[in-house]
């Protein structure tokens, strides 16, 4: 039984690994679930009334730049940020961002993601100033951020039930989040150490599109290379259930972050720190609204049906908060205009 156990969590192939189904697909069994939730939260649109600072409460197109905004003291809070508005240039950006890194003192990497995003979408890690040239070789599409790199050697997903009559928080799980490195041994390739990789394996495509110019070199025996660079499961990232690491240095952390917004009552927090099981450093990385996942269900040893189970224990959570809110007088996005302005980001 341990055998069977250990093969269906770390060597069964990618087609028997709900995690990676699509999102569409993952959610569709779920949708009968929404009829329930709106009696439950007694709106249709109960998820606008459950951040009600938050464009729609977080449930789709929120910027993050206005999330960051609604916290006090957030330019201490969060990683050191630059905007950038759509259709700026490269000739506007690049003396922007020059600007930025000498005002705050910062050094290569930076971060570039979008305004407006998710799962990791756009985000790039932006290495040396030489990238620029590419990325904004045309105007920008949309949006953009430019922020500060958080180097602290652990990164967590924290998700975040907070009672609103207490304003007490509640971490309801935590997320693990690993890069992916292969380590050389002066023999094999980077295409050969992905291919023999245990997790690597399984989104081969993707670090073969990564590091298409390097993936013939042969990396030298003990050198450590990082495959991934960003906690994105989408990304690469291994997502393991983390819930060990819930220490009082953490609870107090989050706590200090919910005083911040009184207004905040449910999602994940991505945070770096110094230390998995003492930690004396913490950064928060981003604030996640309504439509945060349990990150916790993607580790490997779970089922589908494990997933499902997670996700319905804090949707209900959800409901409970939006019906609080709504009786002490948040009044709910109206629906149709709910949906309009969700149809508008899909």
């Amino acid at each position: 039984m341990h055998m069977l156990r250990s093969w269906y969590i770390y060597k069964r192939p990618r087609w028997m690994r709900w995690e990676f189904m699509p999102t569409w697909l993952f959610y569709i069994p779920l949708s009968p679930m929404f009829l329930y939730l709106m009696i439950r939260g007694r709106h249709p649109a109960w998820f606008t009334a459950v951040n009600p600072k938050w464009y729609l409460g977080g449930f789709v197109g929120e910027p993050k730049i206005e999330i960051q905004e609604t916290f006090q003291d957030n330019e201490n809070l969060f990683p050191k940020t630059l905007f950038l508005p759509k259709k700026t240039t490269l000739e506007q950006a690049i003396p922007m961002i020059h600007e930025f890194m000498q005002k705050y003192k910062l050094q290569y990497p930076v971060m570039f993601k979008p305004n407006v995003g998710e799962k990791g979408n756009g985000i790039i890690k932006i290495k040396e100033p030489s990238q620029w040239q590419k990325i904004l070789k045309q105007p920008l599409q949309a949006d953009f951020l430019v922020q500060e790199f958080i180097d602290l050697p652990c990164e967590l997903g924290v998700f975040v039930i907070r009672n609103p009559e207490t304003q007490k928080p509640y971490i309801f799980s935590i997320t693990h989040k690993t890069i992916l490195f292969v380590i050389g041994d002066g023999k094999h390739t980077l295409r050969e150490l992905i291919e023999i990789h245990p997790r690597a394996r399984l989104m081969r495509k993707f670090f073969f599109d990564k590091h298409t110019e390097k993936l013939n070199n042969i990396i030298p025996e003990n050198e450590i290379y990082e495959i991934g660079d960003l906690g994105n499961h989408c990304k690469g990232a291994l997502f393991e259930d983390g819930n060990q690491y819930n220490t009082p240095a953490l609870y107090d952390f989050v706590c200090a972050v919910c005083e911040k917004n009184p207004h905040f009552h449910y999602g994940r927090i991505d945070i770096k720190m110094d230390s998995l099981t003492h930690p004396t450093k913490f950064k928060l990385i981003e604030v996640n609204g309504t439509t945060s996942e349990s990150t916790n269900m993607y580790d490997p040893k779970y089922t589908l049906l494990d997933a499902y189970r997670i996700s319905f224990k804090h949707w209900k959570a959800q409901a409970d908060i939006a019906r609080y809110n709504i009786k002490n007088g948040i009044r709910p996005m109206p629906f149709f205009k709910t949906l309009k302005l969700i149809f508008q980001h899909l």
